[in-house]
């Protein structure tokens, strides 16, 4: 079934129409945008992207403040996937107590997810500016593209689970450890080579470092960066510098082993 989406923004301005009054050809977009929209992307290939809060349950944070980072998390994503053109409002979010999951409809095109990592950046380091030392937040970013299945309790399957295991690897932590950085993002190789290396205009492709992914039964390779950080070095991977072309790194790498 192909949906024009031009007509999925007309549904979502005029508000959820009776399924009776709709073309079968346009049932599972009603339901997308009625509430049912687990029951429309089951078994279909979604955009899928995660997030995890570092150190959410630290000493540091009450009660109180869980609450506050938690809401102000998805007003960041709110913003970050309305800004990337996925609308917020369009995409199946489950949370996970310290962060979230966010599938993306098949009617949404996945290559503006590539942006919302920078932009959160932004809003993360505005957060910190504002925020309590014992507000302040990190964040790890994974996306993947894949097919999901709901049970009635939440979204499963094996590409679920892989999206888990790379917000979940080892490198990617100490990447973000390591840099400073407000954010930490990892794309699965499926991601890297469908979206992200066929929209070089949206990221510079020298800022990915390739990672391990070692996660209990888990044993792949990704691609990760951290956006807007100061050069790094993960495992003796040399990092990009702040506003760095890919020629400059190029060449920079290239004379630093001669």
């Amino acid at each position: 079934m192909s949906i024009n989406v031009a007509r999925v923004a007309e549904l979502s301005r005029a508000g959820t129409p009776d399924p009776a009054m709709v073309p079968e050809s346009e049932s599972n977009l009603v339901r997308i945008l009625g509430g049912s929209s687990h029951v429309a992307l089951d078994g279909r290939l979604c955009g899928l992207f995660a997030v995890d809060i570092v150190a959410f349950n630290g000493r540091q944070r009450d009660d109180d403040i869980q609450m506050y980072v938690h809401k102000s998390l998805y007003e960041m994503l709110q913003a970050a996937f309305d800004r990337s053109d996925v609308p917020w409002s369009g995409c199946v979010r489950e949370d996970r107590g310290d962060g979230a999951l966010v599938v993306v409809p098949p009617t949404i095109p996945v290559a503006g997810m590539v942006t919302v990592p920078d932009r959160l950046r932004v809003l993360v380091r505005r957060h910190n500016h504002v925020s309590s030392d014992a507000a302040q937040v990190q964040l790890r970013v994974a996306m993947h593209i894949g097919s999901v299945h709901h049970d009635g309790h939440g979204f499963v399957g094996h590409d679920v689970s892989l999206l888990f295991r790379l917000l979940d690897a080892r490198a990617l932590r100490r990447m973000l450890s390591e840099s400073g950085a407000g954010v930490a993002f990892i794309a699965s190789g499926n991601m890297y080579e469908q979206v992200i290396r066929r929209q070089p205009s949206l990221v510079d492709l020298a800022l990915f470092q390739r990672l391990p992914v070692r996660v209990k039964e888990t044993r792949t390779r990704a691609w990760a960066c951290t956006p807007g950080t100061l050069p790094v070095t993960v495992g003796g991977i040399i990092a990009p510098q702040v506003g760095e072309t890919g020629f400059q790194f190029r060449l920079r790498v290239w004379w630093g082993r001669r």
